[in-house]
């Protein structure tokens, strides 16, 4: 399993990578509780990785009423510097044990 953030993870089977989106159910008897929804299915890790780049654009313009080209940009390039210094923090960690 592969931590994207708080909200994405990466599983995977012998075909495929998994990308999951964490929930909060909203409404019933599990109010509140956490779950895992599938959200795709891609064949290689590049692929993965590059599914949750391109929601992560699409959910940050939809975040915004009105959000111009360079504000994505920018705000892109912040969460992949982010997510580049998650890696190499499991990297280095991996590298120590």
């Amino acid at each position: 399993m592969i931590t994207l953030g708080k909200n994405f993870r990466l599983d995977n089977d012998d075909r495929c990578y998994i990308l999951q989106e964490r929930k909060i159910v909203k409404n019933g008897e599990n109010k509140g509780a956490e779950r895992w929804e599938n959200v795709c299915y891609p064949s290689t890790l590049e692929s993965a990785l590059k599914t949750y780049r391109d929601l992560n654009g699409k959910r940050l313009s939809q975040a915004y009423e009105a959000l111009s080209v360079e504000q994505l940009i920018h705000l892109t390039k912040v969460l992949d510097k982010q997510f580049l210094q998650g890696i190499r923090s499991v990297l280095k960690d991996k590298s120590e044990e």
